[in-house]
């Protein structure tokens, strides 16, 4: 554990990489999220550490560097420009949510280092500042590295898929509105018309040239809806 922990200033850092599920920690959120700052707020409360809510930071983003995690550079330009002294901590929930590049990772961790700043894994058990041993910093380095390894794994299944689908002919994207995508009896990726949302479409032009009030033609569209709500 840290030194002197009920004397330092705390900060909770969690990522994910895709929009999914919900949370209230962002904007589009994630059951990850939730699940990561629950952890480190565990692992607080453990140590007798206090959490402020201002003090948690969430990205929907990569790890392979820090150019799209905007709260992440919030976060550590707060830290940088911060003239208290104080001992500071960054509680993550494993060593991937910071980087998952072990140059750049590195690089962060002694800069925070030599700001008397601690980063935490509470679900790794190891951490890198000013007061980490030789064994902690090394446990650090080698699951940054395997962080990196692993985002260098997931990459190349993506854009192998990618690119299979690609040769394929797969449609990619969301369907315009008034089209619908599904599988072929091979598994491909295609579009075709929905019949709903053409009639719903149709519906609109129709009350429309009719002259009917805004709220009146929402109105039906409703209707509509609900009679076909197994396919909205």
């Amino acid at each position: 554990m840290i030194k002197s922990p009920q004397q330092c200033n705390l900060y909770i850092y969690a990522r994910i990489s895709s929009k999914n599920n919900c949370s209230r920690y962002s904007n589009f959120g994630s059951i990850s999220l939730d699940f990561q700052i629950e952890n480190c707020k565990k692992y607080a409360n453990k140590n007798k550490l206090e959490v402020l809510e201002s003090n948690i930071y969430t990205d929907i983003g990569t790890g392979k560097n820090k150019d799209k995690r905007p709260k992440f550079k919030n976060m550590l330009k707060r830290l940088y420009q911060s003239t208290s002294k104080d001992y500071k901590v960054i509680l993550i929930n494993d060593v991937s949510r910071f980087f998952r590049n072990k140059e750049l990772g590195l690089y962060e961790l002694n800069k925070l280092s030599s700001k008397n700043i601690c980063v935490i894994s509470v679900t790794e058990y190891c951490h890198f500042g000013p007061y980490s041993n030789l064994v902690n910093r090394k446990k650090f380095r080698n699951l940054l590295e395997r962080s990196e390894i692993e985002l260098n794994a997931i990459t190349a299944r993506i854009n192998n898929s990618v690119r299979f689908r690609k040769n394929r002919g797969d449609y990619f994207g969301i369907a315009p509105y008034g089209y619908k995508t599904i599988r072929d009896n091979n598994g491909k990726r295609i579009l075709v018309e929905s019949e709903n949302e053409k009639n719903l479409i149709g519906l609109i032009y129709k009350r429309n040239k009719e002259g009917c009030k805004l709220w009146n033609y929402l109105a039906s569209i409703e209707h509509f809806r609900i009679c076909f709500r197994n396919e909205f």
